[in-house]
């Protein structure tokens, strides 16, 4: 079975609670040995590493339990540069912290390919920027992007409304909104939205200062609206 691991919490002096996510499936399961660094399953210690599993059950308890792992990709692959190893950490927190059991089993393929990304030179904070934009509409909020989202028009939008959700007309603005997102950065985020894959946003060179602060505003808004603190999104925004 191909798998993501997510999380490895000690459960005995050298055994773990790993939990992973396969296609449509969020599980925990019980690797005798992985917390010894002599072990030869010691490698899936690591958050988002990709494996191949196999698992054993038993009637008499509740996890399944670790028969054999082969690493197919290792987050160690992808951090040559620091900017990586922060994309890869703060992805692993959006899982944990913004999903739940259900979300999490939907987003295995997506996570494939954000990783896939990231090993074949993405930029970093596209991917970061795409999935962070993801796991708010698997948890509903999604934003209008066509349109205003009070008159409905698609002309002279000016602004965009975490709080209201979207875009603002400049009819609708009332001096609320203007000054926050530029033009480019506004046409951004209608991309960000609508991106199917984090290789969409390559196609509009916003820079990286903009990007930045696109970041920071949605990790405000997880903090505001879903009450989680992205701690490893302060090493990009610091």
């Amino acid at each position: 079975m191909k798998c993501i691991i997510l999380s490895v919490v000690q459960y005995k002096e050298k055994d773990a609670i790993v939990q992973a996510i396969s296609e449509n499936k969020s599980f925990s399961f019980l690797a005798r040995g992985i917390l010894d660094p002599k072990s030869k399953n010691a490698m899936i210690n690591n958050p988002l590493t990709v494996v191949e599993l196999e698992l054993s059950e038993r009637e008499d308890f509740k996890y399944s339990i670790l028969k054999s792992a082969s690493i197919l990709l290792s987050p160690l692959q992808l951090m040559d540069k620091l900017e990586k190893l922060a994309a890869i950490q703060l992805i692993d927190e959006l899982i944990l912290k913004c999903l739940d059991e259900e979300e999490k089993a939907q987003i295995f393929t997506a996570v494939l390919k954000v990783l896939h990304d990231l090993k074949e030179g993405v930029n970093y904070l596209d991917v970061i920027l795409f999935f962070t934009a993801l796991v708010l509409k698997l948890s509903g909020y999604g934003f209008e992007v066509d349109h205003c989202l009070f008159c409905k028009s698609k002309k002279d939008i000016v602004g965009f409304s975490f709080d209201d959700g979207g875009f603002v007309c400049q009819n609708c603005d009332e001096g609320r909104f203007t000054n926050e997102f530029s033009k480019e950065e506004l046409l951004f985020l209608r991309l960000l939205f609508k991106a199917r894959q984090s290789e969409d946003l390559t196609h509009h060179n916003l820079i990286e200062i903009s990007k930045i602060k696109m970041l920071r505003r949605l990790v405000q808004f997880i903090k505001d609206n879903l009450g989680v603190s992205l701690k490893s999104a302060q090493l990009i925004l610091e």
